[in-house]
């Protein structure tokens, strides 16, 4: 079985290197040079672990703390280092986008200095996240249009941290994720009145992730990778049925959208939506007053796949008890923020 698996493995990256050299053209590029992702024997040379956890827990998903602590992105490793021992990887851009923010206060986030870039693949808009970088280029503006493989910084561990990052734990920490609501900064002030929000719609709440090792192993090994089926595709881990007719995440991403009955936007009175285990909507479809009979609840859960419910439990969507499943305070007010609209 090992060996059927590194001959898998050696098989995936030579046909990987193949692809290279007749130029095939993929959605993402690695951000680093770091390769060792390509390399099952190289893994832990990849992805940085947290000080108490294996190299999984610089993986995508619910990684830390036995489960119970999610993990929005993935930690690469730096190849190189300057005399001080400083990480000096250079960052650059996973594929063709605008830059839509830059933070160049490392005090003022967790995620330290960072850039947001916003790109269209396969009609889905995504945005990616680089972060923890000792420098942002100085080049760098909001609004810019840059190439796939543009440079965007240098890796290095800033935080605001009380205990701060390492030198041996240097890394860049990478989401790709879709935009929940045009609407979260008013969602934000409505529910933490006297918050404090420095960075708008990109302090990170409002990027819902999806698992980057998982879309670039995707890329690698289907003949056609497309986005908008690769989400799709997601395992379901529960469906809600939602009673507000405005849903702006299915506005900007009709891709996600199934509406098998054809149903007018006049007629729309609420959505059905099946999520994944990090909280993205996967799939959304369009429902009548019919569907909401003798039902006034905001959200009705409508399934859950106990399975992956049980495996992915840091983010405390869902509860059981008596096998029985329910939606939590912390869903709900996800579900808020999803829906929200401002008071005219």
């Amino acid at each position: 079985m090992l060996l059927r698996s590194i001959s898998l493995l050696l098989l995936l990256f030579i046909c990987w290197v193949g692809n290279l050299t007749a130029g095939q053209a993929y959605s993402f590029a690695l951000p680093t040079p770091n390769r060792d992702i390509l390399s099952h024997a190289e893994y832990t040379n990849y992805f940085v672990p947290t000080a108490v956890g294996t190299w999984r827990s610089g993986t995508f998903g619910c990684v830390r703390s036995q489960g119970r602590q999610f993990h929005e992105g993935i930690d690469i490793r730096s190849k190189t280092f300057d005399k001080r021992g400083e990480a000096a990887d250079p960052i650059t851009a996973v594929a063709d986008g605008i830059v839509v923010y830059i933070n160049n206060k490392s005090w003022e986030s967790s995620f330290g200095r960072y850039v947001v870039l916003k790109h269209n693949i396969d009609g889905i808009e995504l945005y990616s996240l680089y972060a923890h970088l000792a420098s942002i280029d100085e080049s760098l503006k909001k609004g810019m249009k840059i190439s796939s493989g543009t440079k965007l910084g240098i890796m290095g561990r800033s935080d605001n941290t009380r205990s701060g990052i390492p030198k041996s734990r240097a890394h860049l920490h990478l989401e790709l994720g879709l935009y929940m609501t045009p609407h979260f900064i008013s969602w934000f002030k409505a529910k933490y009145p006297s918050g404090r929000n420095v960075h708008g719609d990109f302090m990170g709440w409002n990027l819902s992730g999806l698992d980057p090792w998982k879309i670039y192993y995707e890329q690698w090994t289907s003949k056609e990778f497309n986005l908008a089926q690769f989400i799709r595709n997601e395992t379901e881990m529960c469906r809600v049925l939602i009673h507000k007719s405005d849903f702006p995440f299915a506005e900007r991403y009709p891709l996600l959208v199934k509406n098998p009955k054809n149903i007018s936007p006049d007629k729309i009175a609420g959505w059905e939506i099946s999520f994944n285990f990090s909280g993205v909507p996967i799939l959304c479809i369009p429902q009548t007053a019919s569907a909401f009979t003798g039902n006034n609840k905001p959200y009705t859960l409508l399934a859950v796949n106990a399975q992956e419910a049980r495996q992915n439990p840091a983010k405390k969507y869902l509860k059981e008890s008596n096998q029985k499943w329910d939606i939590t305070k912390t869903f709900i007010d996800y579900l808020d923020m999803l829906t929200w609209q401002p008071k005219p």
